[in-house]
């Protein structure tokens, strides 16, 4: 486990620019087409290609032409070849039948980023969305959290136990 530049403990390493990194700074537009995977990975072997769309297999344009989505395998893939992709699959495919190209990993939930607040998840939930499909690809997998706030269940709602909390 590493520690990101916002603080946050994490287990991917941008391979680029050699900085660890998380569910949130992934996205940051510094690393939006830089090849991340885990820390031991790097360890391992930090030789690294340079970074293609993983559907149409086009290298990456740094003037930022396409939009990109980073899947929760960690590939990254040209937003337009997402929608694509997942429109070219028939209706009755099952959830896991969504998944990366190049490795086969399930489109949703994200595998490496397990934070469903993370700003990976919504890009990726956003781009999803744009296929219309999203039932099919989220299956029972929860994609957003109540921002309301909700009162205690009744056993914590009696007023000693309110009381005992604001004092």
């Amino acid at each position: 486990m590493v520690v990101c530049k916002c603080r946050k403990a994490t287990k991917l390493y941008c391979f680029v620019h050699k900085v660890p990194v998380c569910g949130e700074c992934i996205c940051f537009p510094e690393h939006q087409t830089c090849v991340v995977r885990t820390y031991s990975e790097w360890v391992i072997d930090g030789e690294y290609d340079q970074p293609k769309c993983c559907q149409c297999q086009a290298a990456f344009d740094e003037g930022g032409a396409h939009q990109l989505t980073r899947l929760g395998c960690l590939h990254a893939i040209h937003t337009s070849c997402l929608v694509s992709l997942i429109k070219s699959l028939p209706p009755h495919t099952a959830p896991p039948g969504y998944a990366c190209p190049t490795c086969s990993t399930p489109i949703w939930p994200p595998k490496m980023v397990k934070d469903a607040g993370s700003r990976l998840h919504a890009q990726l939930r956003e781009a999803i969305m744009q296929t219309g499909l999203e039932k099919n690809l989220f299956g029972n997998h929860p994609v957003s959290r109540s921002t309301e706030s909700r009162s205690p269940p009744p056993a914590f709602a009696s007023d000693a136990l309110i009381n005992a909390h604001t004092q």
